[in-house]
């Protein structure tokens, strides 16, 4: 079936390589995944797979398409059924690796450094949060669409880090969605991530919904 684009993308630019060359991606897939062999990665440095790996980070348009691509992968493709094992490993490893780094980067880049007050300096200021708000944005909704991504210790740690360090600046994305991730995190250990605006905020407009249309039944 053909791959639709998202509603709740971070905006495209012409590096976007899941979403804008989903073919390739397809036929390529598997190398993709094997870059991430230490025992076979002699095709890691190719700009192709770089340019992959940076699309699913600011992009959730790719992101979709990325984990489309690998179900449909280990259900029609003979190559990745032979070695299920193998390629399942793979994944899993390519997940955590970029979604670490992903989290990473955008933490890094995060600051908040008073502005010298020039109209200038605000404008550029506001067009680097915007930029840094979509880096930090798309990690954070890929484990929340794709809570089997939870599974993995280290990235669930991450993401409650990632909560709570945002949420002390005030810098965390606005997620009105409702992943189901988002239902995870009500039984999270760290009270901090319960709490938090973004469990609060998509589950108070489910609940003020319910509310409403159980006025007119």
């Amino acid at each position: 079936p053909a791959i639709m684009a998202m509603s709740d993308s971070a905006p495209k630019c012409s590096e976007c390589l899941w979403c804008s060359d989903t073919q390739f991606m397809q036929k390529h897939l598997w190398q993709y995944l094997k870059s991430f062999d230490t025992k076979t990665a002699t095709i890691k440095n190719d700009k192709w797979i770089e340019q992959a790996i940076r699309s699913l980070s600011y992009c959730m348009d790719c992101v979709e398409v990325y984990h489309q691509l690998v179900e449909e992968a280990f259900n029609i493709d003979p190559q990745f059924k032979a070695k299920r094992s193998y390629f399942l490993e793979l994944v899993n490893k390519s997940n955590t690796v970029r979604l670490r780094e992903s989290f990473s980067c955008a933490l890094e880049n995060i600051t908040t450094d008073c502005m010298t007050g020039s109209e200038e300096d605000e404008q550029q200021y506001s067009q680097l949060s915007q930029y840094r708000s979509h880096t930090i944005d798309c990690p954070i909704r890929e484990l929340l669409k794709f809570p089997k991504l939870l599974m993995s210790h280290e990235l669930n740690e991450q993401l409650a880090a990632t909560i709570e360090h945002q949420e002390e600046i005030d810098q965390l994305p606005r997620i009105n969605d409702k992943y189901p991730g988002i239902y995870l995190l009500l039984v999270h250990p760290n009270h901090k991530v319960i709490h938090g605006k973004i469990v609060c905020q998509p589950i108070f407009s489910f609940l003020l919904l319910y509310s409403v249309s159980m006025l007119f039944c």
